[in-house]
């Protein structure tokens, strides 16, 4: 992929923050409250995937800068008040373990609402989806079933998150 270092934001310095898996379902909830429910427990999933413990500059999800032609590489539209970010950081992406220009969000609900609505303009709800939309993943089968399979346990301890937060409000 090639990836670019965005012209218009400021590069900001790298902070770390925890997001635990009740948080993470208590911002879904809040955040696009017209979305379906199943997009908002897909981004929770890809949230668990793609940063599992915590989330560097409020990227929930790891977006990255990916070109300079549109808006850091993704179309004018999907950028509103509530998703844009306002920076980015270098950080070493995980799969070439070279650095890459993350962008950085106010804070995780901007990137969530921006996935939350990836997810549904994709129509990722499923693990084969989110490989082939999300991850980009669309020629080797193995690498898409074990994408699949990890979307697919997330999206499980998510649902059950979302329960163990009803049953308490009960």
């Amino acid at each position: 992929m090639a990836y670019r270092v965005p012209i218009d934001l400021l590069q900001k310095s790298a902070v770390r923050a925890g997001w635990p898996l009740a948080e993470r379902i208590k911002a879904a909830v809040k955040v696009r409250p017209g979305a379906p429910p199943w997009a908002k427990l897909a981004a929770v999933a890809i949230t668990l995937n793609e940063q599992p413990r915590e989330i560097w500059n409020g990227n929930c999800c790891g977006i990255m800068s990916q070109g300079t032609v549109r808006p850091w590489g993704w179309r004018d539209k999907h950028w509103t008040s509530d998703t844009t970010p306002n920076g980015y950081v270098l950080l070493k992406e995980g799969a070439t373990g070279k650095f890459a220009p993350f962008l950085a969000f106010p804070e995780p609900d901007y990137s969530l609402a921006f996935l939350i609505d990836r997810c549904v303009a994709r129509r990722i709800r499923d693990g084969e989806s989110y490989a082939r939309l999300w991850v980009g993943e669309k020629e080797h089968e193995e690498v898409i079933a074990s994408l699949a399979g990890d979307f697919d346990r997330a999206y499980d301890r998510a649902v059950g998150a979302l329960w163990d937060l009803v049953a308490r409000q009960v």
